[in-house]
């Protein structure tokens, strides 16, 4: 017996007892031998292994906006999945690959997603994962230790693991456990195996704890501790000295005198906690305890210039400017200025302990130590 389905002009038999149907304006819909379930409202319709099709529908989106989706359905008929996908491909074993919202991923014959990849990284089965573009670590048996829901998961070192969220790291153990803050930029193994981490450019040290490990400086009576952007400075009995709360800390020198930065500004403190005013833009030893620090000086200076009167005749006339120029002084181990900063260069001191200083005009003098062993005076050579 033959039966007729008004406005149909093809049908595939898709199994069992379901059909694909086809109308005049290349639409599609499916149904049994009593025909079409819906007035035809699929683009395109296909099957993709022995128990299961996919069916294409265009969605609107907005405005005058289309986007067209699939879903899954079983032989029958019954719908499994949303039209949520821009693509369903079989793969095997009840595997299904997928994009959805241009991530791509797996979801088995129920509809339900699951990982597209995984690797083994120690001999108890733990497993790094991959579902929807997202990491995460599984057991041996197949329970989640960490979720996927992160941009990469690698093994570092000793049961520990870099997990990145957007653009930032932190680290965990192999149990799933966080141990630090998603606050670092890297966190990677040195040669000697200990863990080096980043943050905000500065780079220190994390133990197996996730806690960061302070670099240590040790001077005569204490020690300076710097653990990425944190510093200060303790004495032999573990008592602070110079607290946080400066960009850095620099030794200077082996009796515990500092470079005390704020920004760009340095001043420079000893053990006592003295220190000058944060006036310096820099500091360095020149040997003999002694330390040339610099300023920007602002001076003013009568400038010659020309200029063209009404029928573009020259005249001269003076303006005064004001240029700033880095001055060179030195200070001594008791934070006192010896020289002030008024020279353009100041060397180190050299194997006869002498300096050499230029000035504004490029002259140069020599200066010598034997002359002020108590950094009060300065016996000047010229060259």
């Amino acid at each position: 017996m033959h039966v007729y389905f008004e406005r149909c002009t093809y049908i595939e038999h898709l199994g069992n007892e379901t059909f694909k149907f086809a109308n005049y304006f290349g639409r599609f819909a499916f149904g049994g031998y009593d025909g079409p379930t819906s007035e035809y409202p699929y683009q395109d319709i296909k099957i993709i292994d022995n128990s299961h099709f996919v069916a294409l529908r265009e969605l609107e989106t907005g405005y005058y906006s289309y986007s067209k989706k699939y879903a899954l359905f079983s032989i029958d008929g019954r719908q499994i999945t949303g039209h949520q996908f821009s693509s369903i491909t079989y793969e095997a074993n009840d595997r299904y690959a997928v994009v959805e919202d241009n991530i791509k991923g797996h979801i088995d014959s129920q509809g339900q997603h699951i990982e597209s990849s995984s690797v083994s990284i120690n001999e108890d089965g733990i497993s790094i994962f991959v579902q929807r573009e997202k990491y995460g670590l599984k057991d041996s048996v197949g329970n989640t230790l960490i979720p996927p829901n992160y941009s990469s998961i690698v093994y570092l070192v000793r049961n520990l693991l870099v997990v990145k969220k957007d653009y930032s790291v932190a680290l965990f153990d192999i149990n799933g456990n966080q141990l630090t803050e998603f606050k670092y930029s890297s966190i990677t193994c040195t040669e000697d195996g200990s863990v080096q981490a980043t943050r905000n450019n500065n780079i220190g040290g994390i133990d197996d704890a996730g806690n960061e490990i302070p670099n240590v400086k040790h001077f005569n009576g204490g020690r300076l501790l710097s653990s990425f952007d944190t510093y200060s400075v303790v004495n032999e009995e573990n008592e602070v000295i110079i607290p946080s709360g400066y960009s850095k800390i620099e030794l200077l020198d082996n009796d515990g005198l500092f470079a005390l930065w704020k920004g760009k500004k340095v001043a420079i403190g000893n053990c006592s906690n003295e220190k000058t005013e944060h006036i310096y833009e820099s500091v360095r030893p020149i040997g003999n305890q002694l330390f040339v620090v610099s300023r920007t000086i602002p001076q003013k200076v009568r400038v010659r210039k020309t200029g063209y009167g009404h029928y573009g005749n020259p005249y001269t006339y003076y303006e005064t400017e004001t240029i700033k120029e880095e001055k060179y002084g030195i200070i001594d181990m008791s934070l006192r200025m010896i020289i002030p900063c008024k020279y353009s260069s100041i060397s180190d001191f050299d194997e006869e302990d002498k300096v050499t200083v230029t000035n504004t005009k490029g002259e140069k003098k020599v200066m010598s130590l034997q002359y002020f062993p108590c950094r009060r005076t300065v016996a000047v050579d010229a060259l």
